[in-house]
């Protein structure tokens, strides 16, 4: 069973091109784990530990057809597990995109 988990932010749009969205993901501690993930060794058999990110994201509108977006994530750069996962997750990182509608 998954964690009390959520995403928490503020969307603000400074006009009709630009948006900025702070927000945070966490999740609470839980020690509840099917019996296939009991028995992975890459996840810790007391479950996972409760965890949050602040992050912040920029969206601007070149134009009716492209978009651009810069995104900073995990700016504590907190070391976290998704719940039931062998896998850290990233650390801060910077994100880029630039979007085409055709």
């Amino acid at each position: 069973m998954p964690p009390l988990n959520g995403r928490l932010g503020l969307k603000f749009y400074a006009n009709e091109k630009v948006t900025y969205n702070f927000y945070s993901m966490f999740a609470n501690t839980q020690g509840r784990l099917s019996q296939r993930d009991k028995e992975d060794p890459r996840i810790d058999s007391e479950g996972t530990s409760s965890w949050r990110t602040y992050n912040f994201d920029l969206a601007y509108m070149v134009s009716k057809d492209v978009d651009f977006s810069f995104a900073v994530k995990n700016l504590s750069n907190e070391r976290y597990r998704e719940h039931a996962s062998g896998v850290d997750a990233e650390g801060i990182n910077v994100v880029t995109r630039l979007e085409f509608r055709i």
